[in-house]
């Protein structure tokens, strides 16, 4: 295994549409394998690349040299697998390209709805920071002068609240962070992962990623020839919600009971009864591929406009709360100078 590396989603898709143009060229699988390996820039990937070109050259099956190299899911081997046997890798290096763009897609959009809120509430400390530590500083030089007598016991409640929120935007700052950072080690991602697919919060949520990327799944198994009930117990692999699994289980025992693929669907629930009828109309005409696919990206459109709403959901909490955390400082700053000075006057 080359350094435990594993490639992201965008990699894979691309590497599959690689190999999809190269064998749609009559390039036999060795050497297009060579031909990207030689023409990728030395470092981590090229290893990876030079191994299994390494492999496939030893004789090694295409689909066991990808799962050898660890950089791959073992989704993704199981129908590199599926393509050899049946003669039709080059359409499934296709799907599969089309497969993990998706997936790419779907996680580009978390990631930009956790991003800028992240940005957003960094700044947030950044503002609330600079009031303890400056702002209100030049107040109490202020009071000094003024010599405000009863006024300062209101303005070190309004230190003290002011460096409270301060420490608490700090620490939820530094456990984001934290969270960030960790997200990026295997253990972490794995972690996190789990956590976000099966946490109440985000579990709607979840539920629709999962179940979109299922049907994606099933679809590039269905494409590439594999019998409803082994493309059901594969593409399970690739679900890490426990709402989604407890549907897809359902859904392969009654499939094993001879129920129709449509209706185990809709009677499992992951599909809609319209959903699970255009499956029904496409598996009579032959094209129960393509409506999967559609389908697929029925949910995709879904899940995009259900992030959007959470991103604007989020940007508006946090704007609130910063507004209410600064004035609250500011009002509790204010208030006794404004006594102070009238005071004078």
């Amino acid at each position: 295994m080359a350094d435990n590396v594993r490639f992201s989603s965008e990699e894979i898709s691309t590497f599959c549409s690689q190999i999809a143009m190269i064998l749609n060229g009559g390039i036999p699988i060795y050497e297009g394998v060579h031909i990207l390996a030689e023409q990728m820039e030395p470092g981590k990937t090229k290893k990876i690349l030079d191994q299994i070109d390494s492999e496939v050259k030893d004789g090694k099956e295409f689909h066991a040299a990808l799962a050898d190299s660890g950089a791959f899911p073992e989704y993704m081997c199981e129908m590199v697998k599926v393509g050899e046997m049946t003669g039709k890798i080059e359409d499934i290096m296709r799907n599969l390209a089309n497969f993990y763009e998706r997936e790419s897609h779907v996680k580009a959009s978390i990631r930009s709805v956790i991003g800028y809120p992240t940005v957003l509430f960094a700044m947030m400390a950044v503002i609330i920071v600079v009031l303890v530590t400056q702002i209100i500083p030049m107040f109490r030089d202020i009071f000094l002068e003024l010599d405000a007598g009863g006024s300062d016991s209101a303005l070190q409640a309004g230190i003290n609240a002011g460096t409270v929120i301060a420490i608490i935007v700090l620490a939820i700052l530094a456990v984001i962070i934290f969270m960030l950072i960790w997200y990026r080690t295997p253990g972490g991602n794995k972690a996190l992962t789990n956590l976000a697919y099966n946490s109440r919060l985000s579990g709607k949520l979840a539920d629709k990623i999962s179940t979109g990327k299922f049907v994606s799944a099933f679809a590039v198994m269905n494409a590439g020839g594999m019998e409803n009930l082994e493309a059901l117990e594969n593409s399970r692999k690739v679900v890490e919600n426990k709402n989604t699994l407890l549907k897809v289980d359902k859904c392969i025992e009654e499939v094993k009971g001879e129920k129709k693929l449509d209706d185990a669907m809709i009677d499992s629930g992951i599909l809609t009864r319209l959903q699970g009828k255009m499956l029904g109309v496409a598996s009579v005409s032959g094209n129960t591929d393509e409506v999967l696919y559609k389908i697929s990206d029925q949910y995709d459109e879904e899940v995009n406009a259900r992030l959007s709403s959470l991103s604007s959901v989020i940007e508006t909490t946090l704007i609130v709360i910063l507004s209410i955390a600064v004035g609250a400082i500011l009002v509790s700053i204010m208030t006794p100078l404004i006594s102070a000075i009238a005071s004078i006057s």
